[in-house]
């Protein structure tokens, strides 16, 4: 994730983006400075760190989850068994990380250790995408094919926490508990109540597909524009402040940021979900929903 800093703003942050378009994920620093991070990373999608500064990359192309130490050497595969076209990452709590699967609409369940823990949540799912966990150990599903957004347990069971959100893509949590959503259908970020009231458009996109979503410590959300290969920065009231960083990106799908906002009414930040893919193309290749 990347973070710039404003007026009454808590310090810059540093981010870390999937870019799908060239199989590589960058590293986006204060001002929106953008460097390589790690490459080689077939279709990469959700991104997230674990409580050691970790990076998980969920591999499209490869179906595995790939692991990073801070510096971006490559550590190795973490998963590959039960994952099928993975989109989002989320860790709960206890450091368990959970990936949304495209493929197969489940999300599958994995030990710190990398030990699959099986299928967490299948019921109600209809291709999954982003994940985030509030901070009652809910998670939340965005459900890319059927347009709603399923509330799951720490036991797996669903509720359907808000209906009839076109397309969405990744979710993300204000320090108030609202949820955001990134609605690909209708280019607009989507603004929800912890209850799962629809509190409006929190900002519109304009002509862009934002996908992957992120807040800052002070308030400040970051989308990725995927087909402007951008990412752009929005106040906490929904105002447009413009593009945050735009060289070194390309087809960003899934943000992360390396220090976490502590949200007020719960909302466990340290995984990224978000959107990207969809079908798989020829060579594997998988595409993004709604990518023409």
């Amino acid at each position: 994730m990347w973070f710039l800093v404003l007026a009454g703003a808590a310090p810059a942050q540093t981010f870390f983006v999937a870019n799908n378009g060239n199989d590589t994920v960058a590293k986006v620093g204060p001002g929106g400075s953008v460097t390589p991070f790690a490459t080689g990373i077939s279709f990469p999608n959700g991104v997230a760190l674990d409580a050691s500064g970790r990076v998980y990359v969920a591999a499209a192309g490869t179906s595995s989850i790939e692991q990073f130490s801070s510096s971006g050497v490559h550590l190795g595969t973490f998963a590959t068994t039960g994952l099928s076209n993975p989109m989002g990452l989320a860790f709960d709590s206890d450091g368990n990380l959970y990936a949304a699967n495209f493929g197969s609409s489940t999300v599958e369940k994995y030990s710190a250790a990398g030990e699959d823990l099986g299928v967490f949540a299948s019921a109600g799912l209809n291709g999954p995408t982003g994940l985030r966990f509030d901070g009652g150990g809910n998670l939340y599903v965005a459900n890319f094919n059927s347009g709603d957004i399923l509330k799951y347990s720490s036991a797996g069971s669903p509720v359907t926490f808000s209906a009839n959100v076109f397309t969405p893509g990744d979710l993300a949590f204000d320090a108030s508990g609202n949820l955001y959503v990134s609605n690909q259908g209708n280019n607009v970020i989507e603004k929800l109540a912890s209850s799962g009231a629809d509190l409006g458009v929190f900002a519109t996109t304009g002509e862009h597909s934002a996908i992957g979503l992120a807040f800052d410590a002070g308030g400040n959300l970051y989308a990725a524009y995927r087909d402007a290969n951008t990412i752009e920065e929005f106040a906490p009231n929904g105002t447009d402040l413009g593009a945050f960083a735009t060289s070194g990106l390309n087809t960003p799908t899934f943000l992360v940021v390396a220090t976490v906002p502590e949200p007020a009414a719960g909302a466990w930040l340290t995984g990224a979900g978000v959107i990207a893919f969809a079908a798989i193309r020829r060579r594997q290749r998988a595409t993004l929903p709604g990518r023409r």
